[in-house]
């Protein structure tokens, strides 16, 4: 059942984004649309927290693209950006429009590990490539794992959900049952339940990605390494809503999933976290 979260319960939005403050070692991975990984960029981002509602953000990249440190100074959160209490967060753009630069990035943490990725789209509408930064808390032994396979994924799964809103209302949040199955080599079925409703899909495999094609708007959802996903239309459409999403397997039995929703108009109208544990 859908719920709103007292207001005495809830975390301001700097509160949330302080879930990210520290130091964490990483990288920045391009990949094509097929999985194919085009470059490698080893980074360091430090986060702090300087008090009276003051934070900076440096990164160091090691490319010669990038010979300076990017430095940030906050004492507010951007209106395209929202995070959740978890400290997951999705900034991106407000509105699409045709011929414009569009796209978004999703950042989930889980104690020493923090997983971000950056999906563009072009000019014309069309995914361009997504970008995987997979970080780990400086002086720890966390690990990144290995490529999210059908198999991790297949089975019944149960999640609880947060949504926020861009105008900062009390977030909802409900339960969820995601049932994946593969019922031979080329599909994939799902039935997905929530807040009463039951949405089933079936997708076609094709190398690392599974294309769901059978509505108006298809969708393809892209596997990459450290367990994590990319969702997202193979165009946007025109005069209907769409999402983009993240997934992510910090452990084999916990899903976490970062939605990116627009209106038929192409405007931001929520950011979603799903968290998953396999039954």
């Amino acid at each position: 059942m859908i719920s709103e979260m007292k207001a005495d319960e809830m975390k301001t939005q700097w509160d949330c984004m302080l879930q990210n403050v520290g130091s964490w070692d990483g990288s920045f991975t391009r990949f094509a649309l097929d999985g194919t990984q085009t470059s490698d960029i080893s980074s360091h981002l430090t986060l702090e927290d300087r008090g009276d509602h003051r934070a900076c953000l440096t990164l160091i990249r090691e490319s010669p693209d990038h010979p300076q440190p990017m430095v940030l100074e906050y004492a507010s959160i951007n209106q395209s950006t929202l995070f959740t209490d978890s400290g997951a967060f999705s900034q991106g753009s407000m509105q699409y429009a045709p011929f414009s630069q569009f796209g978004a990035e999703f950042g989930h943490v889980w104690g020493d590990r923090r997983l971000r990725l950056v999906q563009l789209f072009t000019p014309e509408s069309k995914p361009e490539f997504v970008t995987l930064i997979r970080e780990k808390r400086s002086g720890t032994g966390a690990e990144c794992a290995d490529i999210l396979t059908m198999d991790d994924l297949l089975g019944t799964w149960e999640g609880s959900a947060t949504t926020v809103y861009p105008d900062l209302r009390n977030p909802d949040r409900f339960t969820s049952t995601l049932t994946i199955a593969q019922t031979d080599a080329q599909t994939i079925e799902q039935s997905l339940t929530f807040a009463g409703r039951t949405i089933a899909s079936k997708g076609r495999l094709q190398g690392q990605s599974l294309f769901f094609d059978q509505g108006p708007v298809t969708t393809q959802v892209l596997r990459l390494p450290d367990r994590a996903s990319v969702s997202f239309p193979t165009e946007i459409p025109k005069g209907m809503p769409f999402f983009l999403e993240c997934g992510w397997m910090p452990e084999p039995t916990v899903r976490h999933r970062l939605i990116r929703a627009y209106d038929k108009h192409g405007g931001w109208v929520s950011f979603t976290q799903v968290i998953e544990r396999k039954i």
